[in-house]
């Protein structure tokens, strides 16, 4: 029974936990800071032109224009 630590590593025991906490933050962070630029093109092509070019723009569209797509070819 000597091989047996009693499940603590030999580098202090919270090395793999925070590893993993750090791993486990990180993802959601890279996949907003990706994914962001990609919601932000689906929303402008959703807003009228008007809301679109906006100085002031919003994150949530706040009306719903009377064409589902107006910035797109027909």
């Amino acid at each position: 029974m000597a091989g047996m630590s009693g499940g603590v590593s030999a580098g202090g025991g919270a090395g793999p936990r925070r590893s993993k906490l750090g791993w486990n933050l990180l993802g959601p962070l890279v996949f907003v800071t990706a994914g962001f630029p990609v919601y932000w093109m689906l929303n402008t092509a959703f807003k009228p032109a008007e809301d679109a070019i906006d100085p002031d723009p919003g994150l949530l569209p706040t009306t719903s224009p009377p064409n589902t797509a107006p910035n797109t070819p027909r």
